[in-house]
């Protein structure tokens, strides 16, 4: 007995040693798959890298405290803010002179998986856009996971579902965001059982047209590419599409098999924007600190009439 015990001990070592070490090598294997570095990414696409963003934790903790208990960490932490705000500026300045006719006013922007920082993307690209005095719409097209009324502190009462299924007048929905000159949000809606549909509707290619004549520049924050095809249909009526890359996260595998596809579909992308360690990994919102451009109520007076959707025939 004591021979057959200690055998078997041995069995489940070399065992239990054989599935450690598989599990190791399929853990550096995915780990290999990413991209770790811009030249990298550069490379292996073949698209023009239009942004580099640096992400950082500095930014989410003066979110977490705005106040700053410590004069230290929130001086750092605007410090690292307005680094963002800046490469953002810069993004929005090489999409704004890309060799493109007509130029770019309407752009989706999308990733190939979760986590990958899209929606902070968009938001500051939006915020940088509109701080160098161009009137801009964010559209959170994110039915399965809207985010970004609870970023901006708006109500969420009703938004784009809303406009594409119920015909509402999307000039009630529209809301300036509070505190920043020349930035306004169409909100989600609350989503319901169309809402997966609403982006394929000629009913959204209608609203995206018309907004694109009010506004000098609209964009879109849609769902990540794998499994979700909002991106997709809202590319085509749109000037192009951004897709953003997490250094050191986002697969190589995935994103080239996703650009071929895209690129299959005729659809146009504009190139790429990268960012380093991307979004809170703890899975929640990537709830980061926006820089309020405060500006006199006054200037809120020259309200905006832009239409009401009603169906083609």
């Amino acid at each position: 007995m004591p021979e057959q015990s200690r055998t078997k001990k041995i069995a489940l070592g070399v065992i239990g040693g054989f599935l450690l070490g598989l599990g190791a090598a399929l853990l550096r294997e995915k780990h290999r798959d990413a991209f770790f570095s811009i030249d990298d990414l550069t490379d292996q696409t073949r698209l023009p890298l239009l942004g580099s963003l640096p992400f950082n934790q500095a930014i989410e903790a003066i979110d977490k405290n705005p106040n700053g208990s410590e004069f230290g960490e929130a001086s750092v932490a605007n410090h690292q803010n307005q680094a963002f705000l800046q490469a953002a500026e810069a993004l929005y300045t090489k999409i704004r002179f890309l060799p493109i006719e007509p130029p770019v006013r309407s752009l989706v922007i999308s990733s190939v998986a979760a986590r990958d920082g899209k929606t902070t993307v968009a938001l500051y690209l939006a915020q940088s856009a509109a701080r160098m005095g161009q009137r801009v719409l964010l559209v959170d097209a994110n039915m399965a996971f809207p985010q970004l009324h609870t970023r901006l502190g708006v109500p969420n009462a009703e938004g784009l579902s809303d406009v594409i299924d119920r015909n509402l007048d999307p000039n009630e929905l529209i809301q300036r965001v509070p505190y920043q000159k020349n930035l306004s949000l169409l909100t989600a809606g609350q989503t319901g059982s169309k809402a997966n549909k609403s982006s394929a509707s000629n009913q959204m290619k209608y609203l995206m047209e018309q907004l694109q004549s009010t506004f000098d520049l609209v964009i879109y924050d849609t769902p990540y590419l794998q499994g979700h095809a909002d991106a997709n249909f809202l590319s085509i009526n749109a000037d192009g599409l951004l897709m953003v890359v997490g250094i050191g996260k986002t697969q190589q595998s995935s994103l080239i098999k996703m650009l071929k596809d895209l690129q299959a579909s005729r659809l146009p992308i504009l190139g790429l924007v990268s960012n380093f360690s991307g979004e809170d990994a703890s899975g929640g919102s990537e709830e980061e600190y926006i820089d309020d451009d405060y500006f006199d109520a006054e200037e809120l007076e020259d309200e905006f009439d832009i239409f009401r959707v009603s169906p083609r025939q």
